[in-house]
């Protein structure tokens, strides 16, 4: 399990099912200014929930119940992480990409009209 999720989660073990949950913090990240990290997406604290619940000829067996609750509260972790990386992505190829390359575009041209114009100075000195 992300330590992410292992530093802050509780786990409540009851007659019929087992809960793990754990809010995620900025603060729980290590890497935080790397461009991979999805610590950008835990401004507010969500908080994710696996249940594990016995059902009729389950075997009683409250760790392996731990581990399944862990595991979905896992899931729903990656879930979240999945599609705000999608959302960013998807954000970025439509509207930021095409900005950046009407700019690049923009400074390019003022840059060869600059070029042009020194040229036309340095022409007129002759």
């Amino acid at each position: 399990m992300t330590p992410v999720l292992e530093n802050s989660k509780h786990v409540i073990v009851m007659k019929d099912k087992v809960i793990c949950k754990a809010k995620v913090t900025s603060d729980n990240f290590k890497n935080q200014d790397s461009v991979s990290s999805p610590v950008r997406f835990f401004l507010y604290e969500p908080e994710f929930v696996g249940v594990a619940t016995l059902k009729d000829g389950d075997t009683d067996n409250v760790r392996e119940a731990i581990h399944i609750a862990e595991s979905k509260m896992e899931r729903q972790y990656y879930k979240y992480i999945l599609s705000h990386f999608k959302a960013e992505k998807d954000m970025l190829e439509n509207k930021a990409l095409p900005e950046i390359n009407a700019m690049i575009e923009k400074s390019s041209k003022n840059v060869e009209s600059i070029n042009n114009h020194i040229l036309d100075i340095v022409a007129n000195m002759d």
